[in-house]
């Protein structure tokens, strides 16, 4: 006659050698739904990412699959991007808007570019898609330079809030439209990969670099950083 070696255990228990801690027994309903709604969060956010993998996994050539290369792109995107907000992160907003970062820049000065030059992207990779050829800065503005010279004044009247509040939306539109790119568009360097590069990714590296060497140049007791130091501060295509 066989006994079961199963112990009882309480209820929301982990089993017995298990790593996993033991459920909480949650009985208030509040926060048994807030529980349940956070839970779910969670989990339809790992199928999302479990589907991509698998997309990416199953495709017959890995190296130039086009969903490999448009989740390459967005994810060096997000980084960059991250890496450009944490280049910041941590300073008051007196700091913030300080000039003399870079030129006469602050750090909020350089959200802001960074932010018009995103709008400058959602504005002309569509027309690039197309394979229309956007119109020259030099032809409407009379250089880059002068783009953001006037953008610079342009701007200059919004507040710190207003200027973070643009970065956030400006950003997520940029996101949602890459996000409905086709995937073959990323899977080799064309005149929209390229645009994408100086209008964004790219463009976050030279300024969330711009502002550490300013950090780290307060610690010794330097009070600016020419923008040759780093690289440019305009954004945009060369010879535009």
């Amino acid at each position: 006659m066989s006994h079961s070696n199963t112990e009882a255990r309480p209820a929301g228990a982990a089993p017995k050698g298990s790593l996993t801690p033991p459920l909480p027994l949650i009985h208030d309903d509040k926060v048994k739904k807030w529980q349940g709604s956070v839970l779910s969060r969670f989990f339809e956010a790992f199928e999302v990412e479990r589907r991509c993998e698998m997309r990416v996994h199953q495709c017959p050539a890995r190296a130039g699959c086009a969903a490999l290369a448009r989740w390459r792109v967005l994810r060096g995107l997000a980084k960059a991007w991250e890496g450009f907000k944490e280049s910041y992160a941590g300073l008051t907003q007196c700091e913030l808007m300080g000039p003399r970062v870079t030129g006469d820049w602050s750090v909020r000065d350089l959200i802001a570019h960074v932010t018009w030059w995103e709008e400058e992207a959602i504005k002309y990779l569509p027309l690039i898609l197309q394979g229309l050829k956007p119109p020259r800065y030099s032809e409407i503005y009379g250089g880059i330079d002068a783009f953001n010279a006037m953008m610079t004044e342009k701007k200059r009247g919004l507040s710190l809030g207003e200027v973070l509040g643009e970065q956030e939306v400006t950003h997520r539109r940029l996101v949602e439209f890459l996000q409905g790119v086709p995937e073959d568009r990323f899977c080799r360097e064309t005149p929209f990969r390229r645009r994408l590069r100086l209008d964004t990714y790219g463009h976050y590296r030279i300024h969330g670099e711009q502002i550490r060497q300013w950090r780290q140049s307060r610690l010794h007791g330097r009070q600016f950083l020419s923008p040759g130091d780093v690289g440019e501060t305009t954004g945009g295509p060369p010879g535009a």
